[in-house]
């Protein structure tokens, strides 16, 4: 099987969806002998910046000398990108070999009977990851959650520490309806007696999680309890954040863009603490260093052309909310708006946020199934916003407003991860983006 190949084969099992449940994966990982098992584990989960997080901690654990493993989703451009070895993702051909192994073992064991359906498309992908660190000996894997916690692909796994960086609205017709049955989701991957971060406020997913800890005798760390002194300064079009723990003191300015991921660093920095608790040789020096040359693409990410391009994956209205109030901050330019979202969003209360402050308004699609048809999301938006228009794709979108609009405006590209990787590609294809 070649790298064509496995893509065409994964794409084929994107049809079976999104189903939750461990039962498949369990019997997968076990026929490969639990690769799992084979190496240290941090499992982060949340409704935002669950992967600016895992970015952080990744880039702390490199800086500390250790071989670290990072498993994220979804990916920009590259498949490849969901699975990473300190510096580089996995090779096409590693991919390649490791999807054909997959394959064998699942045709052998729908032919069995051992499996509960097909396994997805992120079960197949959470196998690989393991598979390709446990063949890699790694020392230790940052694990982002897919969907959820309890029922995610990824909850096979015993970590030294979790994390629950925030809860949302977000999957609603999965996770449930009310905050409390998501935070209890979220709350599945908390582990019992292995310490967990959360970094949201006081509330019912609070006491939701706090439940669950209790439960399971697991220690909570709660990164804005009254004992942690937090401070932010503005400077210029970044921020200065402070931070004094019972331990230590820090000071530093993020290098991902907007208020938020002052947040996201603070559950990085009580997960990295946690780890210097249990013996690992991680200092405060490396931690804020980490913080402060993190890359973290399609979030908050200029591209200098003229006129500006801002990338950003926002895909709820809690991250929408988030970019709106990093825009009415930081651009003092007319917006330009490209937007296409997934159909199982909550579309109106995003349109409602974005659209009303955006000059112009180009709606669009990704190329995926899943992806909400434009004149739905103009349907359903009733926006009144004095300009709005639909085109096939966003690369038609870029071309059109590049052309049209003079260097008083910003583009700005949201709604998606899935449609901000097609930018992102776009933008590579017609030399935008080196």
């Amino acid at each position: 099987m070649d790298f064509n190949e496995a893509l065409a084969y994964l794409n084929s099992v994107e049809k079976f969806g999104i189903r939750l449940g461990l039962s498949n994966i369990e019997f997968l990982l076990k026929s490969f002998d639990n690769p799992q098992n084979k190496f240290k584990t941090i499992h982060i989960g949340g409704t935002n910046g669950k992967g600016s997080v895992c970015s952080m901690v990744f880039e702390a654990l490199k800086r500390a000398g250790y071989k670290t493993g990072l498993y994220t989703s979804p990916h920009l451009i590259d498949i490849t990108e969901r699975i990473r070895v300190n510096d580089d993702c996995i090779s096409k051909a590693e991919f390649s070999e490791i999807i054909s192994e997959i394959r064998k073992k699942i045709n052998s064991s729908i032919f069995k009977k051992n499996l509960v359906g097909h396994p997805t498309y992120f079960e197949i992908l959470t196998l690989a990851g393991f598979l390709f660190f446990e063949k890699e000996k790694i020392d230790v894997g940052v694990i982002e959650v897919g969907l959820g916690g309890r029922f995610d692909a990824t909850n096979v796994i015993y970590p030294e520490i979790s994390a629950i960086t925030n809860v949302s609205y977000d999957h609603e017709n999965y996770l449930g309806k009310k905050l409390s049955e998501i935070a209890f989701e979220k709350a599945g991957i908390i582990k019992a007696r292995i310490p967990v971060v959360y970094g949201g406020k006081k509330g019912i997913a609070y006491f939701t999680i706090k439940e669950k800890a209790i439960e399971v005798k697991s220690p909570l760390i709660w990164v804005n309890s009254k004992e942690n002194i937090f401070g932010i300064n503005r400077l210029e079009n970044r921020y200065l954040f402070s931070l004094k723990t019972p331990r230590f003191s820090y000071e530093f300015t993020p290098s991902l863009q907007g208020r938020h991921q002052g947040e996201n660093a603070l559950v990085s920095i009580f997960i990295l603490e946690e780890l210097r608790k249990k013996g690992w040789n991680i200092s405060p020096e490396q931690i804020k260093n980490s913080i402060e040359n993190t890359k973290w693409e399609g979030r908050l990410e200029t591209i200098n052309t003229n006129p500006q391009i801002i990338l950003d994956g926002a895909h709820n209205p809690h991250a929408i909310k988030r970019l709106k109030e990093y825009i009415e901050e930081n651009i003092d330019k007319k917006i330009a708006l490209i937007f296409g979202a997934m159909r199982d969003k909550d579309i109106f209360r995003m349109a409602k946020l974005m659209f009303p402050m955006s000059e112009r308004v180009i709606l669009t699609k990704a190329n995926t199934e899943r992806a909400a048809e434009p004149l739905f999301i103009m349907k359903i938006s009733k926006a009144k916003t004095k300009n709005i228009e639909i085109m096939d794709n966003v690369k038609l979108a870029i071309e059109k407003l590049t052309k049209e609009c003079s260097d008083d405006f910003v583009i700005l590209i949201t709604g998606s991860l899935y449609l901000v990787g097609e930018a992102k590609k776009a933008l590579i294809e017609c030399n935008k983006i080196k």
